[in-house]
């Protein structure tokens, strides 16, 4: 029997990096090239949504009909990826605290398997990552491209693990600043990490129910004592 492993599942935005406008206006341009309306980006809180939710919520506000969102989702997520990666060499991309130690401390331990559960479409995720110099610690994930649903991002992240690694049994965990990571967790039932380093505090997090609640990934300490106590 295979021994166990721990599946780490990041979010991106203000968990491991923060700051991204062009992914903000990417948006808001591939909407334009490829639905002709300008979206009002401004009024939708973005915390946590996956980018296909953001989109759909746009358009729903711009009055345009759900079949034709559904129909043409694949080619504007795509205009969207190509409109950042255009740009993204100006985006101005910085590393969350503690982050690079965590990520060099897990690297070293093979029961560890960090992964990503994010709503960016996967390519924008890498070329944020890779901006920051952290891409190379994760080639598993569930991502904005793959589904609408944050929680069914999870259970892709999962599934990819297991095809990828050839092993079956894993304690998954999900690392994230919001409380839709948290929620996406419980939906899938795999353990919550929230981190209280992005727009909700420590308060608002233990609402929801975290398993764990940290100020930052600087308590990496803390975070990996309780990943190996599952």
């Amino acid at each position: 029997m295979n021994k166990s492993k721990y599946l780490i599942l990041f979010d991106v935005d203000y968990t491991l990096v923060k700051g991204s406008k062009i992914h903000k206006e990417s948006i808001v341009e591939g909407i334009k090239k490829i639905f002709g309306v300008d979206p009002p980006i401004e009024k939708l809180k973005l915390h946590g949504m996956t980018d296909q939710q953001i989109v759909t919520d746009l358009l729903k506000i711009c009055g345009v009909d759900k079949k034709i969102i559904e129909s043409k989702m694949k080619e504007c997520l795509t205009a969207i990826a190509q409109l950042y990666n255009i740009n993204k060499s100006t985006d101005k991309v910085t590393l969350m605290e503690g982050v690079r130690s965590l990520l060099e401390e897990i690297s070293k331990d093979n029961d560890f398997i960090p992964g990503l559960v994010t709503g960016n479409i996967e390519s924008i995720a890498y070329g944020k990552l890779s901006l920051v110099g952290i891409s190379q610690y994760f080639s598993i994930g569930g991502f904005g491209s793959d589904h609408i649903e944050r929680h069914k991002l999870v259970e892709i992240a999962v599934e990819r693990a297991k095809a990828k690694l050839g092993i079956d049994r894993f304690k998954t965990f999900v690392v994230g600043d919001t409380p839709k990571d948290i929620n996406a967790a419980k939906k899938a039932g795999v353990y919550s990490i929230g981190i209280a380093s992005g727009s909700f505090s420590r308060e608002e997090l233990e609402k929801y129910g975290a398993d764990l609640i940290l100020e930052s990934l600087l308590d990496k300490d803390k975070l990996i004592e309780f990943i190996k106590s599952k």
